[in-house]
């Protein structure tokens, strides 16, 4: 007994462990195959017969099943494609509409019934065993291939229900819609979008050609799905009559108005994370993002790379400020690879202006993350953005290195108006390692310069970086972060070899300074005096004009902190000589 439930378990597990699906098409190939075959040869050798009368009640049932199915996979097709464009976006109604399934289960389901049909009409007529070619085909024939389309038809069903539902996976979505961004799409797109803001006009489009009868019903109801067909559908004696004047004030404003985005094929991608991001569906929002940086790797070496990538990265900066508007720093960091991803993209092209756009979108989303307390996006922005400016300094891209250390200090700033301790401090490193790689001194194997007014543009933009980053996190009592950016100061002063720099690094030490004494941080006042000692030994004469001018521009109320900060200053002056 024991051994035979044994051997029932095993069976069972056996059973289990192999695929439903494949076990539902042998069953069905097993019962059908013999039928089929049954009846070919019955039909064959004469042995089986069906009266008028059995015919015509076996085609109506026939019939009324077929039309019966086919109504509600309709339905429930149509549902399916509301769902799913409610969910993500409508323009996925685009995907069912071309989707060839749906399309050829229709066309044999309509075959199948009106053979069906023609069969019930020629039943007991004079012309009923005839035809053009002088061949008796018998009743019993054609009533086993009216029945074997409505097998095939009904096996159909499986595909076209499995086809839907693979269409209802976000993966899926994105996948299919991900085929239409093509280098050629995106850059037709970019040049009607140009034409329209030049004439105001809108892109061309070629009317779809429509099926006939119920296909042709079937297409329609799904265009009304789309809510720009609904509208366009509105009579337009309405919408002049509530528009015309307005429109008539504003005629002049058409080329700043808001561009269509239907003909846009990275559109219904974005809608769809758009819309995963809100539901904070992060499995979504990574299959679109990835879907994008993917079709981003078909427009290397194109001639307009660098327009197609700029396209791309404003789609990935509104997604990124969405994600961290709703505080969701996870995907923040998603596309903030994304950007990265682009940016490397185009600055291996030397494309200064798309590597610096790049650069400016990382910036703003990191400064966005910042305002928001989503530390940890911040400090993945300030690391993206570091990579990004000693590797332009190798390639000598100087508006990207400008760019990396005008972004860093935008979210230095932000991060101290919120308190981020961490975020600040990494801030103020990363500013004068750009800084210092930038003056052309050594930093971690990188040593080349950027040349001439480029080279003291950027280390001038360090150096003002921290030194507003310095004095708020003086105000806001963050010590450590303050410390950060002094000591970032004197170092980026010294390694500058030009008076520019030197300057506007002990302008910002003396602030930061004389903020410390005030704020009775005594650590940062102490390290500030120290850099600025260090920096008048490396270039005397120009810190100490600086000083002196600051002296003579002294108020009265500032007399006391100055001095204070004046005395620890000489002190640490006295130590070094």
């Amino acid at each position: 007994m024991q051994d035979r439930k044994g051997k029932n378990n095993r069976l069972v597990q056996w059973f289990k462990k192999r695929d439903l699906s494949m076990w539902y098409l042998i069953s069905f190939i097993v019962l059908i195959l013999p039928a089929i075959i049954w009846n070919v040869k019955n039909i064959y050798f004469g042995t089986f017969e069906i009266d008028d009368g059995s015919a015509r009640y076996l085609l109506s049932a026939l019939l009324q099943s077929q039309a019966a199915i086919i109504a509600i996979v309709v339905t429930m097709t149509l549902v399916a494609v509301q769902l799913t464009a409610s969910a993500y976006s409508p323009r996925v109604i685009d995907i069912f509409r071309n989707d060839r399934v749906m399309w050829v289960l229709l066309v044999w389901y309509g075959l199948s019934m009106f053979f069906g049909v023609f069969i019930l009409e020629t039943i007991g007529s004079e012309y009923s065993n005839l035809n053009p070619w002088g061949i008796t085909v018998s009743l019993e024939f054609c009533v086993f291939l009216a029945y074997l389309m409505g097998i095939v038809a009904f096996a159909g069903l499986f595909w076209h229900v499995g086809n839907v539902i693979n269409f209802l996976k976000p993966k899926n979505i994105i996948e299919k819609l991900s085929e239409d961004i093509t280098q050629g799409n995106v850059l037709e797109f970019i040049k009607s979008k140009e034409k329209q803001r030049e004439d105001g006009t809108d892109p061309a489009k070629d009317a779809p050609v429509q099926p006939a009868g119920l296909f042709w019903h079937v297409g329609n109801v799904i265009n009304f799905l789309k809510p720009k067909n609904i509208i366009e559908k509105f009579p337009d004696g309405i919408i002049r009559k509530t528009v015309l004047r307005f429109s008539e004030s504003k005629e002049k404003q058409r080329t700043y108005r808001t561009d269509p985005s239907e003909d846009d094929p990275v559109q219904p991608i974005v809608d769809i994370i758009h819309g995963s991001i809100m539901r904070y569906d992060l499995v979504t929002t990574e299959y679109g993002l990835k879907a994008i940086t993917e079709k981003g790797k078909s427009i290397k070496g194109s001639n307009y790379e660098e327009k197609i990538s700029g396209h791309f990265c404003t789609h990935l900066r509104r997604i990124g400020k969405l994600a961290v508007s709703i505080g969701d720093g996870e995907s923040a960091i998603k596309v903030l690879e994304s950007l990265k991803f682009f940016e490397e993209l185009t600055a291996k092209e030397r494309l200064d202006f798309a590597a610096s756009q790049a650069a400016e979108f990382i910036g703003d989303v990191g400064i966005d993350a910042a305002g928001k307390e989503l530390e940890d996006a911040a400090k993945q922005a300030e690391k993206f953005l570091v990579a990004i400016g000693t590797a332009a300094i190798e390639k000598r891209l100087d508006g990207v290195v400008w760019q990396a250390a005008w972004s860093l200090g935008g979210i230095g700033k932000a991060a101290v108006g919120k308190g981020l301790r961490d975020a600040t401090r990494q801030a103020t490193k990363f500013l004068g390692d750009v800084g210092i790689a930038a003056a052309g001194k050594e930093l971690g194997g990188v040593g080349i310069s950027v040349a001439g007014k480029e080279r003291e543009n950027v280390v001038l933009q360090a150096a003002w970086s921290l030194g507003g980053i310095g004095k708020a996190a003086v105000e806001k009592g963050l010590e450590g972060a303050a410390l950060e950016a002094t000591r970032s100061l004197g170092d980026v002063g010294q390694a500058a070899g030009f008076k520019g720099a030197a300057l506007e690094a002990a302008k910002s030490i003396w602030g930061i300074g004389k903020a410390a004494v005030e704020k009775g941080l005594g650590d940062t006042a102490l390290e500030a005096a120290k850099s600025l000692a260090e920096l008048t030994i490396s270039s005397e004469e120009m810190t100490k004009n600086t000083i002196q001018d600051y002296k003579s521009q002294l108020q009265e109320h500032d007399h006391k902190p100055s001095r204070k900060f004046m005395q620890m200053y000489e002190q640490e002056l006295e130590n070094y000589e």
